[in-house]
């Protein structure tokens, strides 16, 4: 899952790739190009910290850095580029999707202007109000690297002692700062992956645009849109990579 955010990142453009991972999974090392640098998050401090310890293996000139969650296996190429493009000269750009159920996901709060971000509310801390927005965070960010080293360090932990990415969303806005929302054409690519149903719902979305794409380029299926799925991820290997 991890390799194919990998791929999607690889294909926007974006060459130097570093891969934070818990302790307990330094195998995932061998899965991944051998030109990624694989960081440990010692123990879970949110994704805040899970960023503070990439940042360790960027280089300081860097002045952009983008943020793939590796838990969203079907996000494409094209809509993390639209976001990193953004940035200059807005100084955050984020990942949306509006889908019909919101459930567990950050909704946005948007301010003035097409686009234009003033926070995200964890679904924990929204009012009925705010659980009722379908606009949610894709984890999908592109910042002003210079702002995000200075920033990070300073969001407050949670109760219960994580530091949450999201955060700076609300700094940015506060502080005048351009935060720019890109809505993603598929709501299905900001779909997070956490449990065996949520695999399951993302490899059949999956199939269904590798079979897509197989029929485009005059393909025809045996079974209508059914197929293994060793020869589908093939081919749609095969494909997407030409046509990325």
């Amino acid at each position: 899952m991890v390799a194919r955010v990998v791929r999607a990142v690889r294909s926007a453009g974006i060459t130097d790739i570093v891969v934070v991972a818990s302790s307990d999974s330094e195998l995932m090392s061998q899965y991944l190009p051998d030109d990624a640098i694989l960081a440990i998050q010692a123990s879970p401090g949110g994704t805040g910290d899970a960023v503070r310890v990439g940042l360790r293996a960027i280089s300081e000139r860097a002045q952009r850095v983008i943020v793939v969650g590796g838990d969203t296996p079907l996000v494409s190429a094209d809509t993390i580029r639209a976001v990193a493009t953004c940035v200059p000269p807005a100084t955050v750009a984020l990942a949306a999707a509006s889908i019909e159920d919101p459930t567990g996901y950050g909704r946005l709060i948007l301010g003035d202007g097409p686009g234009r971000v003033l926070r995200i509310v964890e679904e924990a801390d929204a009012s009925a109000k705010e659980l009722a927005l379908r606009l949610v965070n894709g984890m999908v960010f592109a910042f002003d690297a210079a702002w995000l080293r200075a920033e990070l360090p300073t969001i407050e932990p949670s109760p219960i002692g994580e530091i949450y990415l999201t955060a700076l969303i609300a700094m940015a806005a506060s502080e005048g700062r351009e935060v720019r929302a890109i809505e993603a054409d598929d709501p299905w690519e900001i779909m997070g992956v956490n449990t065996r149903r949520q695999l399951a719902l993302a490899e059949a979305a999956l199939r269904i645009r590798v079979n897509n794409a197989l029929m485009d380029h005059g393909v025809s299926l045996v079974g209508g849109t059914s197929s293994s799925s060793r020869a589908v991820t093939f081919a749609g290997q095969r494909l997407f990579r030409k046509a990325a």
